[in-house]
């Protein structure tokens, strides 16, 4: 839902020949934004079950559960409950950067605040308006032969 509101104000916001190149641009941040996330989240996951498990299973054996989650059915159930505890501590940590990471987005959406913004059927027309005032001057703009041009650069 709040992706198809990002798609439209972009389209809105953009003059009729940029609205593919903002479109991109956002889908190539939501991409990225995922990209940072997935990684933030498997490191403080990775450093929590290294942190929770030093000294109580061998090296080894942490290693064998960063790489993969199938290695907890082979632990003692103790080791299964110091596993689970490290899952759930990086999943405390993983929200609380989530929530500094959108607490700052939100103080940076503040910059785009506008006293008298222009309704969507002003931008809609302005919009149009722009689109007509670029196939008007495209119509209107003589052509030129590409062997004029080459002509007149040498």
């Amino acid at each position: 839902m709040l992706n198809g509101f990002r798609t439209l104000l972009a389209s809105l916001a953009s003059k009729p020949e940029d609205v593919a190149a903002a479109q991109g641009a956002l889908s190539q941040a939501r991409i990225l934004g995922g990209s940072i996330g997935l990684a933030m989240a498997t490191i403080v996951l990775n450093n929590k079950i290294g942190d929770n498990l030093a000294g109580v299973m061998p090296p080894v054996g942490i290693e064998a559960i960063q790489q993969s989650v199938n290695a907890v059915a082979a632990l003692s159930p103790a080791n299964q409950g110091l596993v689970a505890k490290a899952y759930s501590d990086a999943f405390n940590e993983q929200m609380r950067i989530c929530t500094y990471l959108s607490a700052a987005a939100f103080v940076t959406s503040l910059a785009t605040y506008q006293k008298n913004p222009p309704s969507i059927a002003a931008m809609r027309e302005r919009q149009t308006l722009r689109t007509e005032e670029s196939m008007s001057d495209e119509r209107t703009e003589p052509k030129q032969d590409i062997k004029t041009n080459v002509e007149s650069a040498t």
